[in-house]
């Protein structure tokens, strides 16, 4: 799984076993204590999805999240998925396809 994500950026996305072996990778690297930058984002990060509108979908909260994470679009996309593994974000109600699948595992 390690190979997938370092070179396509993960494949199964949605898939709890790859959640899990993200989260498990947390296992092994040091953890430092977060400084004022860490916490200023990761408040930013809450403040994105608390703001985000009733009809606003994963797509969307990716574009919020870009102007306050620096990352990729892949990284943001994993990490919404995770949040939304744990219970982070949730989707309220069941939302139209816009006429193409998606890569979230919900909408």
């Amino acid at each position: 799984m390690n190979f997938e994500k370092i070179k396509w950026g993960g494949l199964r996305l949605n898939k709890v076993e790859y959640i899990l072996f993200d989260l498990e990778q947390f296992r092994n690297i040091v953890i430092t204590k977060p400084n004022d930058e860490d916490i200023k984002i990761l408040n930013n990060i809450f403040n994105c999805i608390g703001n985000c509108k009733e009809n606003d979908g994963p797509r969307q909260l990716e574009k919020y999240l870009k102007e306050v994470l620096p990352s990729s679009k892949g990284e943001r996309d994993v990490l919404i998925e995770i949040f939304e593994a744990i219970g982070i974000v949730e989707s309220k109600k069941e939302r139209p396809t816009r006429g193409r699948d998606t890569d979230f595992g919900y909408n």
